[in-house]
């Protein structure tokens, strides 16, 4: 049990008698609640066995002798009111729901006392693993990012979240993704595009969770399966446990391992399974990330290269990632350059491991200096110190750090510094949008904006989707209406099939 499960369970407690929680402590029993799987089962249990006491028609199982009563968690009752209250609702009607191993499916809570006991926030979807570009809403995106309804995500590099309780996610590159239902009982994303993985552990009674996509539903309650969608047909691939496809207006289970083909026209073409090694990549990288995610890491480096947490690819830096606490394998290795270092990193709950790679290991050395002697900054680069282009990228990648850590100001600061100092390095001109973004959602400073992605869009570059669309938002932010008009007929005729001009069809950019 970890502390703040600890914690949580003696607030509960204290509430549960009567006292009353300020407003700091109602606000992480909620947070806890929501992010942990264990804690928030029980929670869940609880309401349903406190709304009981008044309707006892909710209690529906067959008794079952107290020996085969299983508790949700093992945990000992702190206060005596809190048992005495749980025991007197089972007695009071007689039933038990912990289920032994006959106990009757559906049982209390049932779909509706579910959704009446888990409140929608217990459904939150949190970013675990960024790697590369992650964007949501078109802005920049770390680990740690809460997802709430209608928020879209476009997967650029690798990335994986949670969606509680018992739902990891993993999504390929070029892959785009949208909150569409958060409710107790049916957490639906829908996928426009790209090769999303799916873990689920067994879920609630009532509960599922799947994604929507052009050729129809893909809905599971326990089963780790794949969904790939590249044009109008739907790839669904089922590795362990049961899936329920709906093409049209024909449901069919898929008990795995099975494949098939899901077309926008109803049909369902039955495919041969064959093992898949993207598949299997993004598996692997699910089970790093669970519910009790709880210590974050950040790795950055001057030169791009790859990251790999106990023998799983995180993929290219930067990397940001929310991770179980205990001892892992940090590995990287710059493209080119040989060989990779690595370290034992132990991420602890609530903590923050930040990880800077400067420069490619020597080539000499002893061989525990090349295979274990981590290459790592760990400190801030003097700017000058080992010339121009070393100084500004060690400004930006001090301006992303600040800007991760939430310090909003002093990153902001950081970047002005690069743009005023390094002009025209290419470390200034990538941060342009970064700092246009900071400036406009962070810093409220929407002229400030307006002048970053101004100057990035007066020559070509890869972000220049982001900077037009980051213009746009500036210009409604400073309340002119006539360039904001014009600059997003030019986005959506530039591009029309962009998650964006989605958003800014619906009027909501």
């Amino acid at each position: 049990m970890t502390k703040a499960c600890a914690s949580w369970i003696a607030l509960s407690d204290r509430a549960a008698t009567g006292d009353e929680l300020d407003q700091g402590e109602l606000a992480f029993v909620e947070s806890h609640a929501a992010s942990c799987s264990a804690c928030g089962v029980e929670a869940s249990v609880w309401s349903a066995l406190g709304q009981s006491l008044g309707d006892p028609s909710r209690l529906t199982a067959t008794p079952e002798p107290a020996a085969s009563v299983t508790p949700l968690r093992k945990r000992r009752f702190r206060s005596r009111l809190v048992a005495t209250a749980a025991a007197a609702v089972l007695g009071f009607a007689g039933l038990a729901w912990f289920g032994g191993r006959g106990s009757t499916p559906g049982a209390l809570p049932g779909p509706k006392a579910l959704a009446g006991a888990i409140p929608n926030s217990r459904a939150g979807v949190r970013l675990v693993l960024v790697s590369g570009a992650v964007r949501v809403n078109g802005g920049l995106a770390v680990a740690g990012h809460q997802l709430a309804l209608r928020d879209a995500l476009q997967v650029e590099g690798t990335a994986c979240f949670l969606v509680p309780p018992g739902v990891t996610v993993c999504a390929d590159p070029e892959t785009e993704l949208t909150v569409v239902n958060l409710s107790a009982t049916e957490r639906r994303l829908q996928l426009t595009r790209g090769r999303v993985l799916a873990r689920l552990e067994p879920q609630l009674p009532g509960a599922s969770f799947g994604f929507e996509t052009a050729s129809g539903s893909v809905v599971a309650t326990g089963t780790v399966f794949s969904v790939e969608a590249r044009g109008s047909d739907v790839q669904l691939r089922v590795q362990e446990g049961t899936v329920v496809g709906s093409a049209g207006s024909r449901p069919q289970s898929f008990v795995g391992p099975t494949a098939a083909l899901l077309s926008p026209t109803g049909g369902v073409a039955q495919l041969a399974f064959e093992a898949s090694e993207r598949d299997a990549h993004l598996f692997e990288l699910s089970k790093l990330f669970t519910d009790r995610a709880s210590g974050e890491l950040e790795v950055t480096a001057l030169s791009s290269g790859e990251v790999r947490l106990d023998d799983s690819l995180l993929g290219s830096t930067p990397v940001s990632a929310w991770l179980v606490p205990g001892s892992h394998r940090l590995v990287f290795e710059q493209r080119g350059t040989a060989p990779p270092v690595s370290e034992r990193l132990v991420v602890k709950e609530g903590e923050r491991a930040i990880r800077r790679y400067e420069a490619p290991p020597p080539a000499s050395g002893s061989a525990e200096t090349q295979a274990t002697a981590p290459a790592l900054a760990n400190r801030a680069a003097a700017p000058g110190s080992a010339g121009s282009a070393a100084a500004a990228a060690a400004l930006l990648a001090e301006a992303r750090e600040l800007r991760a850590a939430g310090r909003y100001v002093a990153a902001g600061s950081t970047y002005g510094r690069l743009q005023r100092e390094y002009p025209g390095s290419a470390e200034a001109r990538a941060a342009l949008v970064s700092f246009g973004e900071l400036q406009l959602s962070q810093l409220g400073d929407a002229a400030g904006a307006l002048r970053s992605f101004d100057a990035y869009l007066r020559s070509a570059g890869s972000l220049a989707q982001e900077a037009s669309y980051g213009k746009i938002r500036a210009l409604r932010a400073l309340g002119r209406r006539t360039e904001e008009q014009a600059a997003t007929a030019a986005f959506l005729a530039r591009y029309p099939k962009s998650v964006q001009a989605t958003r800014l069809r619906s009027g909501r950019p």
